[in-house]
């Protein structure tokens, strides 16, 4: 049986994040991540989560916690989240070096189905992180985001494009997406001050 206390702890997680600020970071990531492969600094990609972390509290605290307020969660969602957070670095890591055998094996035999989809596997694996960050913070525009990269891994896929193209694209449209979701924050926030 769910608490109403839950229910409602459910209800302010999901509110927690329809500012726009971590559709922005995702998205920023995986443009990094696409122009890391562009300029041939493959290893690099898995290092830009990590440089853009640090940013996230002070936006965090400057932009959405004086409009949103400051939420603290039941220890049970901390530890949930911290959890999520662990698991999907370690996905991503596993992904990556599925992704990086994949890509030296495939070779450049016409006659086998890999080479056809490779181009679209950074972008599909992309997909599956988003759809496990919509499902696990209760977010289904991430569910949303993950189609989105796979319709990008297949068009590069299809057009016989670069990976990176892929991620570029998708991520600026989920930094876009994001943005719109902040500006739109914003502007209630403002509007709600008007009206005061």
């Amino acid at each position: 049986m769910v608490h109403h206390n839950d229910a409602l702890e459910s209800r302010l997680y999901r509110s927690y994040w329809d500012d726009g600020l971590l559709d922005i970071f995702a998205g920023a990531g995986i443009v990094g991540i696409g122009l890391c492969w562009m300029a041939d600094l493959i290893a690099m990609g898995p290092v830009v989560p990590v440089v853009l972390a640090p940013f996230w509290g002070p936006l965090r605290r400057s932009l959405v916690e004086p409009r949103a307020g400051l939420v603290e969660f039941s220890d049970a969602r901390s530890d949930r989240n911290r959890r999520l957070g662990r698991w999907s670095v370690w996905l991503g890591l596993a992904m990556l070096a599925l992704f990086t055998a994949l890509y030296f094996r495939a070779g450049p035999d016409p006659g086998t189905f890999l080479p056809l989809v490779i181009a679209g596997v950074p972008a599909f694996l992309l997909a599956l992180l988003a759809a496990m960050a919509g499902l696990g913070l209760g977010l289904p525009r991430f569910l949303g985001y993950g189609a989105v990269l796979c319709v990008c891994g297949a068009g590069v896929a299809v057009a016989g494009a670069e990976p990176e193209v892929a991620m570029v694209t998708g991520g600026v449209l989920i930094a876009l997406a994001g943005a719109l979701l902040l500006s739109r924050f914003l502007r209630m926030d403002v509007e709600s001050g008007e009206e005061s």
